[in-house]
Formats: structure tokens, sequence, C-alpha cells
């Protein structure tokens, strides 16, 4: 009994130191595409809150036509998972083509856009979910604003995340159920 009080202690003043740092720093954005597999859409994040990384206040969904249904399911498990935290998510998602160029393009407006922003403190680019090309396109996108930042003086950070999983049989499985010496949070 008295660990799982413990434990609930420990776990309330996370939440609570979370939530105090998302209230003083500036915008987190977080950036990510939607695969067919919704947990790897969803985890990366949810692992990044648990870890104690500031919350993204805006999420940016990156899609196509082929994965309409798991961009819903995916808006659902975000909205469920930011509940939990008693905060409002502010999903914004983008509809590109899925072809390489098209893709690139219009990703690149879209960072653009966001690099030109004064209120963001972080742009966190989740390269886990997606085809392989969409990933080389979020890890140039990760360089190209790292380089604007530098250039230009500006404040404000970007990070590269990816999940990765040690064992295969957990693809698509929540957070959760994934015990955790079977992933990692990969940061930089």
């Amino acid at each position: 009994m008295l660990d799982k009080l413990k434990y609930f202690k420990t776990y309330f003043f996370i939440v609570f130191l979370i939530l105090f740092l998302v209230l003083l720093l500036g915008q987190i954005l977080w950036i990510t595409n939607i695969g067919r597999s919704i947990y790897a859409v969803i985890n990366p994040l949810w692992v990044w809150c648990v870890e104690g990384y500031p919350i993204p206040n805006e999420i940016y969904l990156i899609w196509n036509i082929a994965v309409k249904k798991e961009l819903e399911t995916v808006i659902d498990k975000i909205t469920h998972l930011y509940n939990f935290l008693d905060i409002s998510p502010d999903i914004k998602p983008f509809q590109i083509p899925e072809d390489f160029q098209g893709y690139f393009r219009e990703f690149s407006k879209i960072i653009d856009e966001l690099s030109k922003r004064s209120d963001v403190e972080l742009i966190v680019f989740d390269m886990t979910p997606g085809r392989k090309f969409m990933s080389a396109i979020i890890a140039d996108a990760t360089i190209r604003i790292k380089r604007l930042i530098r250039e230009k003086g500006l404040k404000m950070d970007a990070k590269i995340v990816y999940l990765h999983l040690y064992d295969m049989a957990y693809q698509n499985v929540p957070f959760p159920q994934i015990p955790l010496p079977k992933q990692h949070l990969w940061v930089r």
C-alpha cells in the first residue's frame, strides 16, 4: 500500500512539474507523420511526455489520403492522452502529397512558416512513423532549421526524436504495454 501511495505521489508531482514547465516555456511544437501504424505516431509523443520533456502545445500531423482513417484514430488517441494531463491539445493536421517532391515542397512550406514565429521555444521533429523518404525529409528539415537558428540567432531550439523498438513484436502496441528495456526514445 505504501509503495502505491509513493508511486502516485511521485507520478502527480511529475505531472504537476510538467504542467508548470509548459506554462513557463514558449510554444512547444511536435511535428510527425501519420503512417499505417498508429502507435508509431502516438508512442513517441507519449514517451516524450512521460520522460519529463516539455509537453507540446501544438501537434502537427502530416498525412495523405491513404492514411485518413489512421489520422482520425491518432487525433482521438492524442486527445485522450492530453485529457489525462488536463490539457486541450492544439492538433493541426496537414494533408500533403505522398510523392517525394510534393512532400518535400509542402513540408518545407510548413517549416518555413514555423521558423518565422517568435513565440516558439522548441520544435520537435518525430521521425518514427511514416515512410523512409518522410523520415529523410524530417531529418533534413531539422538540420536546416538548426542552421537557421544559428545563423539568425533565433530564440528557439529544434530536436529530432525516434522511438526505437528493440523487439518488433511490440510494433503497434501502446506504450504502457511495452517493457521499458524493449524501447528507447532517441533525442538529438
